[in-house]
Formats: structure tokens, C-alpha cells, sequence
């Protein structure tokens, strides 16, 4: 027998596909290092790596958009973000009748008074996380410093050669100041590198995420003494290729006499010719203890 023919069937063409929406963001402002975190595993990993526990509360240094907001919201812990950039409100106040444990605190971070926005959560309660401008890494993590008995632990996402410097060891190059003044108030850990691909538009440096713990029993307690250990760790870094000696005699102020510093560095047991980044967080506590009684003496 014959193939009976059929007439040719016609293929309907399936209905295209809903094309998602983009959140509405408004465009970057790259001159004050605004730069999107959008890759999706990444905002995973940092909402992960927060490790939100119950009772736990959220603030949040800069959600921009609310790519990482949501995140974090979305682990049901309260959540407070502070963000200075009013263009970000709708995107915010969408996410708020998402997730209405989000509130949000307009004004800049470095002169905000943090303390009310807590409400009742106990400091061992509050975690900090911020993907941050680059530009304000060094006066947020003095700010950071200041507030390091009020929080349990802070997941910040800076330039990664800020981090490096940060989790530093003596006798490395990357160390620095801000490596053991750090040091005197916090546990630092590079938990995660980020490429620039990561983020819209794209940075030209790469980026880490470090996680701040405060330490539980920190060098110097005392707060005079803790500013001189601040000021003279500044001298001690202020030429970082001169030998320590050199570099103290030179920086710290006022001025103490070559034989003097001598003398201390003698009595802390340090070597003078060592470079400052030889030397750890310890061996400055130790050094400034001798400091303060030829200050007080003065």
C-alpha cells in the first residue's frame, strides 16, 4: 500500500518567554567608587559567609540597589541598612514590603550614631556587613574600631590589596599601620576573593571580603594608652624602610632623643634595626608600656 499523505502540519511557535525584569538601578557613580555587586554566587557566598544565626540582627553599610539586601533579608533576621543615596529609595522600599523586618537609616555611615538603630539586640547579637566604596576603607575601619564593643563580627568587601594588608604577618611586605592597628581590636580574615567581573561596572582592581572579629580580651584595655599605641605604631610605619629606630626618632611627637628610643626598644627587648612591619602587635603593647612612664615623667 500506498503512504497516504498528510497535509503539512504547521508548528506553532511556542509563546516567548517572559523577559525578566531588571531591577530598576540607577546608573553608577563610579567617581565615588559605586560599583554593583550582580554576580549571583558571590552574593551567596558573602550572605553565607554572614552566617546569621536566630536572634541575630543585620546592619547593612551601603544596599545600593539590594542585590545583597535581599540576601541577607532573606535569612528572616532584622535588617538595617544605611545608605546615603536617595536615588536607591524605591528599590529599598520595594524590598521593605518584601521582607518588612528591612528598615533603612538615610545619612552617611561615618556620622551616623549607630547605637539607636540597633534597638534592643544585645552587642553580641549584631552582625556588620557592607560592600563598601573603596574610598572610605580607612576611616570606616576607625570607625569600626571605635565601635568594636558593640557588635560580634563585621564582613566587609574592600580592595583586595587592603585586605592583603589587613591579615598581613610580620615580616611581610604587605604589613603596615593599619595591619596592627587593626590588630589591637580585631581577629582579620580573608574569607573570599572577588573578581572585578563580579560587579556593573567593573572595577579596576580586584576586590576580598574580610570578616572582623573584636577580640574578647584585647592588648591595651586602657584608652590613654591605647591612643599613644595608635600614634606611636603611625611613627613607627611613618619612613617603613628605615630602621625602627630611625623611623621613631624621626616621626613620633614630640621628639625623643636617638639615645631614648634606644633605651625602650632595649627594654622591650626589640632590636632597633628591625623595620616596622618585622614587628607584631604584642611587641608594640610591650614597647609602649615603657613609653607611657618616660611620657608621664616629662
Amino acid at each position: 500500500m500506498g503512504r497516504k499523505n498528510h497535509p503539512t502540519r504547521r508548528r506553532v511557535a511556542a509563546p516567548a518567554s517572559p523577559t525578566p525584569r531588571r531591577p530598576n538601578r540607577p546608573r553608577a557613580r563610579t567617581s565615588v567608587g559605586q560599583h554593583y555587586l550582580s554576580d549571583g554566587h558571590v552574593l551567596r557566598r558573602i550572605a553565607d559567609l554572614a552566617a546569621i544565626a536566630p536572634g541575630e540582627t543585620i546592619l547593612e553599610i551601603g544596599p545600593g540597589p539590594g542585590a545583597l539586601t535581599r540576601r541577607l533579608a532573606a535569612t528572616g533576621a532584622p535588617l538595617i541598612g544605611i545608605e546615603v543615596d536617595e536615588r536607591f529609595s524605591s528599590n529599598l522600599r520595594d524590598l521593605h514590603h518584601e521582607f518588612p523586618k528591612l528598615r533603612v537609616a538615610w545619612g552617611d555611615v561615618l556620622k551616623l550614631d549607630w547605637e539607636p538603630l540597633w534597638g534592643d539586640t544585645p552587642p553580641e547579637r549584631r552582625v556588620i556587613v557592607g560592600n563598601i566604596p573603596y574610598q572610605i576603607t580607612s576611616p570606616l575601619m576607625a570607625r569600626l574600631a571605635q565601635e568594636r564593643t558593640r557588635f560580634s563580627r563585621a564582613l566587609i568587601m574592600m580592595q583586595r590589596e587592603v585586605a592583603e594588608r589587613l591579615v598581613a604577618p610580620p615580616g611581610t611586605r604587605d604589613r603596615s599601620a593599619l595591619t596592627v592597628k587593626m590588630a589591637l581590636d580585631f581577629r582579620s580574615e580573608l574569607v573570599l576573593r572577588v573578581k572585578p567581573q563580579a560587579f556593573k561596572p567593573r572595577p579596576r582592581v580586584a576586590s576580598a571580603v574580610v570578616r572582623l572579629t573584636p577580640l574578647a580580651d584585647p592588648p591595651v584595655a586602657n584608652e590613654e594608652e591605647r591612643t599613644m599605641l595608635r600614634q606611636l605604631i603611625e611613627a613607627a610605619f611613618g619612613s617603613r624602610r628605615q630602621q625602627l629606630i630611625n623611623s621613631l626618632t624621626r616621626h613620633w611627637r614630640p621628639s625623643l632623643p636617638k639615645a631614648v628610643w634606644a633605651d625602650l626598644l632595649e627594654r622591650a627587648g626589640i632590636a632597633p634595626t628591625l623595620r616596622a612591619e618585622s614587628l607584631a602587635r604584642e611587641q608594640f603593647s610591650e614597647l609602649v608600656k615603657f613609653l607611657a612612664m618616660v611620657e608621664k615623667r616629662a
